[in-house]
Parts: structure tokens; sequence; C-alpha cells
């Protein structure tokens, strides 16, 4: 044992602390010496012993967050053990400390799968804590406590992984403090991270903020507003807040400057009564003495945010600056210092209701199939400022700021965002796209849409239900699609081979799927379509039974297989901007992914660089044939409007122009043109017009793409 660490002397001192007794304090202590034994002899990167850690996330939830839960104490002193070792499973947790405890180690400890990158196994890893924190949201009061430990001892990792670590703090989980209310936990991971990722504007923010505490003029309003509630015979407690690092921070950007937040410092009133209404009285001492900047009041007792947190922000307008002030009960200031802690105090002053909020919002998360940057995007969206609607009814309606109609839909009910068709707001239609503003009464229009959703609608909802149900739609059209052409391209593959298609019905066939450990033949058509599985591979089984034998299946290099495009859709067919294709030209492949087919040039350099075999390539047959009407946005390089309509002048064929502008990328100049078209031959005209090369397809929208 280490005689750097005194486990004797540290156990006296948790014992001591303990605030519980019995066969809660032994659980707890239990776990210590579990963890101690278990850790020895393992070190960190800095050389101190491995326990130290375990310890120190402990004494972060017990001293710094006042959390005295058994089961939360334990799996934090245990929740590196089955990580770290292999002959610790969570069997043995469970049968030792209880299904709780085991729960939350459970969900703390990350996958170990072999052959996997990297980036997708983290990936994989944040969903399965969002999972198990959807039914156990004790699991992150102990990854938030051990990711401040870690970013405290940042300094003995190397500079590219103190990065990578300070950025997934920044992404998931300082945001998750955010979302959970833990304001000490909250200020700390977002202050350490931005000091590592930016060092040298942190300290000179910091520089500023202090110089702005240390001004006359921040205690020259203490002075005024103490000396006004004295006046009015109101006891009040009044604070000086300045801001974290989290207010300079601008995630969109990624950029931490002083101008990114509207003040540097804010001031808390807290009155000394329950009563509620002494909140509003204060408000108005407040409004006699200083100037407040209309329509900048947000009032969170009437509207509460969905974590029960209850003030009045106010802003008012102080010799040339605009400074928050925050009015609310001591109680008020509890819960919002506390967040999900209260769930677990004594008095458990905190809702059912909020509970079942973070579990839903941890769900749908943990659901989200789409890429891991977005999964971020929503985490970050979950922690904007709220905006409130109404429901005809009056019903109150939070939601975060810049959510569209779709989002307060799914905010009612499922079926009601499902069938949502817009909206009704102030005497307008709306799109079901549309930015909400705050206090709009929604009336949502629901009923059988003839189009399908735009893929692009999901980066547009701000809530993780909408946007989950609007990823959930995407993956299945792409599932159809990918099905579709992976049978058309096996059919082409058998047909060569003189093999029936009715085979891949018989038992034998169903044999070789699990062989291939494929659930169904439409699996296996979903996963040809889809660059997961080889036609080949399943046709050497099926020639090797049915024929056999196997006719040179194996050495065949030819491409996969041909496809017929009639129309486009913008949920799986995509113009690759590395050596910009337009559609009905030709010399054009295709290249398969989960994401659906990229249309690409034979001699693409990024294909010969990536060493993408012949054997890949889709061949592509346009077909000339009418299309639902479709919308192209494009760019077209060191080229101007007059030079683009010009060009235009020659194309046969209706097509409409709705917008043609010029604009600047640094010194060149470029012309953006939205052009629609029905046809394939007129669309194809349209870019042959244009300077050869210079074309970029940014985007497409099909008006209508009737259901398969």
């Amino acid at each position: 044992m280490s005689s750097r660490f005194q486990i004797d002397e540290y156990r006296k001192k948790i014992s001591d602390a303990l605030l519980l007794t019995g066969t809660e304090k032994e659980m707890v202590l239990k776990a210590l010496d579990f963890a101690y034994e278990a850790h020895d002899g393992q070190t960190r990167k800095s050389g101190e012993p491995y326990i130290i850690h375990p310890c120190t996330v402990v004494e972060i939830l017990m001293f710094e967050l006042g959390l005295h839960s058994p089961e939360i104490l334990a799996a934090a002193y245990l929740h590196d053990v089955v990580e770290d070792l292999d002959d610790i499973t969570i069997d043995q947790i469970e049968s030792l400390f209880g299904q709780k405890v085991s729960e939350i180690v459970d969900g703390c400890t990350k996958l170990r799968r072999f052959r996997m990158p990297s980036q997708t196994l983290k990936d994989l890893t944040h969903s399965k804590i969002f999972r198990k924190a959807s039914e156990c949201p004790e699991i992150f009061l102990v990854k938030l406590a051990d990711r401040t430990h870690n970013l405290k001892t940042l300094g003995s990792l190397p500079p590219p992984k103190r990065q990578r670590i300070a950025k997934e703090t920044l992404d998931i989980y300082a945001p998750i403090a955010a979302i959970l209310n833990l304001l000490p936990l909250r200020k700390l991971l977002f202050d350490l991270a931005i000091a590592y990722l930016f060092p040298k504007r942190t300290r000179q923010i910091r520089k500023d903020i202090k110089k702005e505490l240390e001004a006359d003029n921040i205690q020259t309003i203490r002075k005024t507003l103490e000396q006004a509630f004295k006046k009015e015979g109101m006891g009040v407690t009044i604070e000086v807040n300045s801001k974290s690092m989290e207010a300079f921070y601008n995630s969109v950007k990624n950029s931490l400057a002083i101008n990114n937040a509207e003040n540097m410092i804010d001031f808390t009133i807290i009155v000394h009564t329950d009563n509620v209404l002494d909140c509003y009285k204060a408000l108005g001492v407040v409004n006699c003495e200083f100037r407040p900047v209309p329509r900048k009041l947000r009032d969170f007792i009437a509207n509460p945010k969905p974590n029960g947190y209850q003030s009045i922000h106010a802003r008012h307008n102080i010799f040339g600056k605009n400074f928050l002030m925050i009015i609310r009960t001591k109680r008020m200031d509890d819960l919002a210092k506390l967040g999900i802690l209260a769930h677990w105090q004594k008095d458990n002053q905190i809702s059912d209701t909020y509970i079942e909020y973070i579990q839903e919002e941890f769900r749908q998360i943990a659901e989200y199939g789409g890429e891991a940057v977005d999964r971020q995007q929503i985490i970050h969206d979950s922690k904007a400022k709220e905006i409130y609607l109404f429901t005809p009814k009056g019903m109150p309606v939070c939601l975060p700021s810049d959510s569209i109609v779709l989002d307060f839909a799914y905010k009612i009910h499922s079926d009601i965002g499902k069938n949502c068709i817009g909206a009704m707001v102030d005497g307008k239609e709306l799109a079901v796209d549309d930015i909400l503003s705050d206090g709009q009464v929604v009336t949502i229009l629901t009923g059988l849409s003839l189009e399908e959703r735009p893929p692009e609608l999901e980066s547009k909802c701000k809530t993780p239900k909408a946007r989950s149900a609007m990823n959930r739609q995407k993956i299945q059209r792409i599932n159809a699609f990918s099905e579709k052409i992976g049978r058309e391209i096996l059919i082409q593959h058998m047909e060569k081979i003189h093999l029936d298609v009715e085979l891949l019905m018989a038992h034998e066939t169903v044999l070789i799927l699990d062989i291939l450990n494929v659930d169904s033949i439409q699996n296996a058509y979903q996963r040809i379509g889809q660059d997961r599985l080889s036609p080949k591979e399943l046709l050497y089984y099926l020639a090797d039974i049915f024929l056999k034998g196997n006719p040179g299946i194996r050495k065949d290099k030819e491409s996969l297989g041909t496809i017929c495009v009639d129309a486009l859709d913008n949920h799986f067919y995509k113009f690759a901007q590395c050596c910009n294709p337009y559609p009905g030209d030709q010399n054009i492949i295709g290249l398969l992914s989960k994401r659906g087919l990229s249309f690409h040039y034979k001699d693409c350099l990024e294909i010969e660089r990536l060493k993408i075999p012949k054997e890949k390539y889709i061949h592509i047959k346009w077909v000339s044939c009418e299309w639902p009407s479709t919308v192209f946005s494009v760019e077209i390089k060191k080229t101007s409007v007059r030079d683009v309509v010009c060009a235009l002048s020659t194309v046969e064929g209706p097509f409409s122009i709705i917008k043609i502008q010029e604009v600047l990328r640094g010194q060149r100049l470029s012309t953006l043109f939205h052009f629609e078209v029905n046809c394939l031959d007129v669309a194809r005209h349209v870019f042959q017009a244009l300077p050869k090369g210079m074309i970029t397809i940014h985007q497409y929208n099909v008006r209508q793409v009737p259901y398969n």
C-alpha cells in the first residue's frame, strides 16, 4: 500500500463528515475500502495513487455539493473499478452494494469494444450514459464530479489530450450541468475547460471582471439599493456576482470574447420573507431607483422554468451599462443553487415533474440516431435561453429560444407533432419551420401532408423530441431507399451468374444469412444498399449451394451495379462538393453509405486519394422524365450575375429564377443562383450553360416527394 495516501486518516475524515448513520454509513465506508483494495498499485498520469481520484470525486459531492446520499457516494468510490479492472463485474457490485449503486457504476463505465474507431466508441459510450441516466439521473452527478476532478488535474497530460478533454467538456458535460442546474459544477466545468482552450483570453477577461468588481460604480449601486430597501422597511440580502466564463463563450463560433456577454456583473436581491408578492414589491423599489430597460423583464415566478427555477430577471441601465437584477425569496435562492440536488435533500423540494422532464430529455438524447456532432447540438440547445408560448387554452409552453412550430407541436404531443402542417399565430399562418417568438399564442394545424419532411428540417428543430422524430423519419426513408437499391444490386449480380431470384426466399438462404449475422433478406438488401455487406459475399455462399460451385465471383472487379435515377430526393442523393457533379452529366458514378448515395465524377481526385476500389462504384443511368418541382441552390465561382444571366439566355426549356445575387468570398467574386425546374433535361441544360468547373450545388429541395 502506498505511503502517499493515508487511508486511515482519510477514512476518519469522511466518517466524521458523513451525515449518515447505521447501515447507510457502513455502505459508504465499505465502498471506500473496496475501492482502495481494487485500485491498489494503480497510479494516475501524475504519478499519484489512483485511489486519490475516486476519493476526490466523493469530496466534491459531499463538500462542494452537500450531497450525502449513501448510494451516490458509494457509487462515486466505485465508479472506475469495473472499467479499470477485468476481474470486477457489475454483478459483483450489485451483490455487494445493491441495485442502485450498480446502476450508477454501470452508467459511469465506458464501453470497451475492439476494432472500432475511437470516435464511434466514444459516441456509443455517450449514448449509453444518457440512456442509463434517463432511468437513473444520479449517474450524471458522479460523472460531472468525475469530470471536474479530471479537469483540475489536466496539467499532467500532453497538450493535445488536454484540448480534447476540455472540448468534450464544453460539448457534453458542462451543458448537462446547466440542464441539471448544478450551479457550482456548471461554473467550475465551464471555467476550467474554457481556461484550457483559451488561456490568454480567459486571463484577460478575469482581469476585466476583477477591475469591474472593484469599480466605485458597483459599490455605489449596492449602497443605493441597500438604502432604498431600508427606507421601505424591507429585509433583503444583496449579492454581487460576476459572470462565469460560460457567459463569454460562443459555442457556435467557438470564440471567447468580453462582448459575447451583455454585462459582467449581476445583482441578486434575496427578500427575507417567503411572500412571493414581496418580490414584485422589490422590483418596484429597484425601478424607482434605476431606469429599467424596456422589454427586458423575465418573470420566472409566474412562469417557472421546467426545472422549477423561480426568480424575476430585470435589466436596468445604470451609469450607461445594462445590469441584470435577479429578485427572489430565500427558498427560491436555495432551489436555484441546488438544482436537481434538491431531489436528494431531506425536505425534497423538487417536483416529480422536473425529474420526469430530465429523464425525458436524456432519453431523447440517448435515442437520437444521427451524427455525434448533431447530438452535441441537441445538448447545447437544451440549455439555451427559454421562450414562453401559450396554447389557445392559455397553457404555457417553455421552449429553447429560436424554436420552430414543429418544436411546439411535439412539445404538446407526439401525434400532434407527427401530423403538424403549420400553425396560426397572430392571425397569420406559419409553416412548420417558422421560428416562434416569446409570448405568442400558437394554434397548431394538423392534417395529412402530401410532402415528406425535408431532411434539413432536423437541424432547425431545437428540442430533443422534435429533432429525434425528424431523425427517425430521415433514417426510415434512407433505410427504405437502401433496401430498394440493395435489392436491385443483388439481383443484377444474380442475373450475371444465372441464379434464380426466387432462391432468396429459400430455407438455405435463411441459414446463410444467419452465418453472415444478418436478420433477414430485407436487412441484407439494406446492408448492401449502405455498403455494409458485399453482394459478392452473399453470392459466394448462394452459388456454392445452388450452383454447386463458385463461378469466379470473388475475382470479379467490376462495379457494384447500375441504378436508374428518374427523380432526385435530397434524403439520400447528394452531390459531392469535392468534384461538383451535376444531374444528367456524363461519367458520374455513385458511392453508397449509411447516409445514402453521393454522386462523383469517375476521375474525382478525392476518390483517388481515398483509394476507393472500382468494385464500390455504382453506375448512374439518368432517366429523362418529368420531376417533382425541384429548387437548386448553386454557387458559380469567379462569375458575375451579368455573365450568369447571359449564359442562361441560351437554355432551352422552362425554368424559373428564384434568386440571383453576387457575393464576395474574400477577394473573389461569386454568384449565388437559386432556380426551379421540373425536368431532368432542362436541369442538365441549365448546368451545361454555366461555366464548367465553377459550379457547386450547395443544396436542392424537392417541393413534393411522393410516398414510396
